[in-house]
Formats: C-alpha cells, structure tokens, sequence
C-alpha cells in the first residue's frame, strides 16, 4: 500500500535592520515579490556557492544594491529575474549579498539549457503545477518503508529596512518549494499521488495568504515591530501544521479517494475566497 506524507518545513525568519531613532507608527504593506510574467517563464536562481550549469552562457553582471536600498533581498531578486528576461538570460546567480536586506546585491545572468533541472526552491503560483520532475530529492527511507513520495515546503517573510528617509515598512510573505528534498520513490510517479502532493502545497499557499492578511492589518513602530510580526507567524504557522496534519488525517495520505477529492475541492474553493492576497 503505498502512502504519500508531506514534511513540512519550519523556514527561519529574516527580521529587518532598523533605524534605531525612527519609532513612529507604520502600516505594513504586504506583498508577494514575484511578478506574473516572471512567473510563467523560468528564471532559476542560484545562490553564490551553487555551481553554474556547465553548458551556461555567460551575459552579464548588475549591481542592484546601491540604487535600491530600501527594498527586501526577495524584491531585488524579483527584479534581477526581470532584467534576466529583458536579457534573454534565464538563470540569476548571486554574486554578492552583503546583507539579507539586500543591500549590496549583485547578479550575474546566464542562459542555460533546462534551467529548472538546477532549481533548488521555488514558490507556488497559479500557472504552475508540480511534476514529478520537481521532485528530485534522495529518498528518505527513515520517513518509513511505506511512503511513496514527500514534498518539502513552508512559508517565511522578510522585511525591507526602514529609516526616516524609509519610512515605509514592507513585507514579503512568501512560500518556497525544496525540489531538492522532495522525493518520489521510482516507480511511484502516479497522477493520483502528485495530485495528493500537490494539495500540499495548495495549503501552504492557502496559509501564506492568510499570514499576508493578517500581516496587512497590523501597525507596528521600531520596537514592536520584531514581536508583532514573529508573533504573527507563529499563529499561522501553527494552523497551517495543524492543517496539514489534518489532511493526511482525513485522506489517509491520500488513500482515500473521496476524501482526497473532497479535499482538493475543498482548498481549491479557499484559494479562490483569498485571491486577493494570492502569490502570482
């Protein structure tokens, strides 16, 4: 009998560096940093020490940093995979990030033959669904005899950094996708078990658009702004796990064919009550 678990990923938090004489009160302003067109097209990113493909072409080299200090290390590298495409590159390598805020980020592009064979995370977005090829981790065989496949996933958030001449605080709620942890046993890649996987990670989007919500409805200053937002987190973050929990619960990993169909239509009708607050 062949059974199809999930492992959800707890993602640390990247907490913003602040202006310490700037303490008024802020909106936050939520965002997803992907663009649409972005992602419809595939712009892989590689980080500084992940190899470059070897049959890659080498473009060219931006610095992003100094122009748009003010922007989340996410927002810059959404706009480094625009540029890419603008380039006709279709991998984005950092080169140097001194600070997680982006600060100082520079990029080199390259065109690459199947780019997505060396994507590492990804986020969840309309246009694309998983394919067995996006599973292409190790088994882990101390997850159990019995289990067919297992998708890593999680939600996270960043912050931009903030300053009297700054003083818009931004938020980048976003959930990633570890193609390089998930796995499928060979000769398990059956539709009926990535449907299963892929209900997954509906529900770590669904639970990302509800941390958005709840993000965009809160003021903070300089000193609460830390507290708020871990505190945030941790509320959603615990009812996503419980909701994930309960899935496999109810659907038996996805045995159980009606309640596995119940499921899908049940998230797919959520996703489309929150679709303001979608990634792209």
């Amino acid at each position: 009998m062949n059974r199809a678990k999930t492992w959800t990923g707890m993602l640390a938090l990247v907490c913003a560096t602040l202006s310490p004489q700037f303490s008024s009160a802020h909106k936050i302003v939520t965002s997803d940093s992907e663009n649409p067109s972005v992602a419809e097209k595939s712009v892989v990113v590689l980080q500084a020490a992940d190899p470059v493909p070897f049959n890659a072409v080498k473009l060219n080299t931006v610095d992003l940093g100094a122009s748009k200090s003010a922007s989340s290390y996410r927002e810059l590298l959404a706009d480094a995979k625009l540029l890419a495409m603008k380039s006709d590159a279709n991998i984005v390598k950092v080169m140097e990030s001194k600070t997680r805020t982006g600060s100082d980020l520079k990029v080199t592009f390259y065109k690459a033959e199947n780019p997505r064979a060396y994507e590492k995370e990804f986020g969840w977005t309309s246009s694309r669904k998983l394919v067995w090829d996006d599973f292409r981790g190790p088994v882990q065989h101390s997850m159990g005899h019995d289990v067919a496949a297992a998708t890593f996933c999680g939600i996270g958030f960043e912050t931009n950094t903030i300053s009297a001449a700054n003083p818009e605080l931004k938020v980048v709620v976003y959930n990633t996708f570890y193609p390089t942890k998930s796995f499928v046993k060979t000769g398990l890649e059956k539709p009926e078990i990535l449907a299963h996987e892929q209900c997954h990670f509906d529900i770590c989007e669904l639970y990302t658009r509800k941390l958005r919500a709840k993000m965009s409805k809160v003021k903070v200053s300089v000193e609460t702004m830390k507290t708020t937002l871990r505190s945030l987190y941790k509320e959603v973050q615990q009812e996503y796990i419980q909701r994930q929990e309960m899935y496999e619960e109810e659907t038996e990993h996805g045995i159980i064919g009606n309640e596995q169909a119940r499921w899908e239509v049940m998230i797919a009708k959520e996703l489309a009550a929150t679709d303001n607050w979608k990634s792209q």
